[in-house]
């Protein structure tokens, strides 16, 4: 899989800015540099800016500072050159047409990083975590993405990896080697050492579905009666007029979204149609979209006036969706204090948490903001290792499934090598999870999520 060419390409985005970079990466580079930059300097030491002027010809198309990067101490591992230009999308394009005349071709959507990868620089999950960082979309994601990118997840990975080597060569040896003076390991030895990377699945798994919602955000629906203030809240906590607010029931038809980020958190906000009878079919249309909006949320915000209309929103719903709102976080909004002031009433066993607001006067909306916020914390990490793909949790859900099934014939003294094609093939599922061994279709895949000139 290994790649001998020379690659350039962009590696900013488009648009008018200060500065524009533009790399190159391969056994070319600085042959291709030197055909289209004119400095004073011949030589060009690693690590080092220089000033000079990238030329076609006798024409001067802008003055840069380049850096050139000797393999293998380069983000690719391979010699790089990365070209400083002025900003703005007609001179940078200018120069890379220019280097793709001079030897180097257009490099593929994520191809420098995956050069990175096959170059031994970082494993795959330190190159899924290059895309995370890319595209997240709150300070928590980008938080997670760089503990990945600084290798926290792999190393988690590894230290399951070493231990399932571990009783795998220590069985291969006791069968391959009989003769050696190898101190045996019992069935029941092996069942108690693979608990320990079990433990260490059973932890990241627990982390997955955490990870993939800082990841993609959390989906809040906003649930409740006609003119309960649902779209009002959703304006109150987004800052705008997101949301068109009338007396008039029923205003809110389809589903609206919009996003806000607390404390480094990104909430997806979904402000959904009021439940309520109707024969309008635009009406019940909205209204199974909110239906769906409540299967689909991680959280639940039900916006009522009086605390007697909780009986009624859930009237509108059928019972398997009364178990539904069981399982999920349901936050009680209580809103209109400045009208229905209501003393605090005992709530349903589903409802977690509860606050009084009035919308329409501003007053407490920070009490909304801070029951998401907790709701977060309430069982965060400190570690700050999540898995974050999906690829990575169906691995991990094959590896712990293998080791279980590894266990249960050690338990039932089968044959050693049924233990050992368990191991083996849990042993390349971690492999696989670093990159160590792994098709190149699937590389390609992980790969494709990356920009040009990443």
């Amino acid at each position: 899989m290994l790649k001998k060419d020379t690659i350039s390409a962009i590696a900013t985005a488009f648009g008018n800015a200060a500065v524009a970079v533009i790399r190159i990466s391969g056994p070319k580079s600085l042959k291709v540099l030197r055909a289209v930059f004119l400095s004073s300097k011949k030589e060009f030491l690693p690590r080092r800016m220089y000033f000079g002027k990238v030329v076609n010809k006798k024409e001067i198309v802008d003055e840069v500072m380049i850096c050139f990067f000797k393999s293998p101490n380069s983000f690719t591992g391979e010699d790089s050159v990365e070209i400083y230009s002025h900003g703005g999308y007609i001179t940078a394009q200018k120069i890379l047409n220019l280097i793709l005349t001079k030897g180097a071709r257009l490099a593929a959507p994520g191809e420098f990083t995956e050069r990175a990868f096959l170059n031994g620089k970082i494993d795959l999950t330190q190159a899924e975590a290059i895309a995370d960082i890319v595209y997240a979309k709150s300070e928590k994601a980008q938080s997670i993405a760089q503990s990945q990118l600084d290798g926290l997840l792999g190393l988690k990975v590894r230290k399951v990896l070493t231990k399932v080597l571990d009783i795998y060569s220590h069985i291969s040896t006791q069968i391959d080697f009989p003769e050696e003076d190898v101190k045996e390991i019992s069935n029941k030895e092996i069942i108690k050492k693979l608990e320990a990377p079990k433990k260490i699945i059973k932890e990241l798994l627990s982390s997955s579905k955490k990870g993939l919602i800082y990841k993609n955000g959390i989906k809040v629906a906003i649930v409740g009666l006609p003119n309960a203030g649902k779209s009002s809240l959703l304006n109150a906590l987004v800052r705008d007029k997101r949301a068109i607010v009338t007396e008039i029931p029923g205003t809110t038809r389809d589903i609206l979204e919009d996003s806000i980020e607390l404390d480094g958190i990104l909430f997806r906000l979904f402000d959904t149609a009021g439940l309520t009878n109707s024969e309008n079919l635009i009406e019940i249309e909205g209204v199974k979209r909110s239906l769906t909006s409540i299967k689909e949320a991680d959280i639940i915000l039900l916006v009522v006036e009086k605390y007697k209309d909780i009986d009624k929103f859930l009237l509108h719903i059928k019972k398997d969706l009364q178990k539904v709102l069981e399982s999920k976080v349901v936050l009680l909004v209580k809103n209109k204090q400045d009208i229905f002031k209501e003393k605090n009433e005992r709530l349903p066993a589903f409802v977690k948490n509860d606050c009084q607001i009035s919308i329409k006067r501003g007053k407490k909306i920070i009490l909304v903001e801070k029951m998401l916020t907790a709701e977060i914390a309430e069982d965060d990490t400190s570690e700050n290792i999540f898995v974050t793909s999906k690829r990575q949790e169906k691995i991990l859900k094959k590896t712990r499934m293998l080791i279980s099934s590894a266990q249960e014939s050690a338990l039932s003294n089968q044959f050693e090598d049924k233990i050992l094609m368990d191991l083996e093939d849990a042993k390349n599922n971690l492999q696989e999870i670093l990159g160590e061994n792994i098709a190149e279709d699937i590389a390609k895949k992980v790969f494709s999520r990356f920009c040009i000139g990443k």
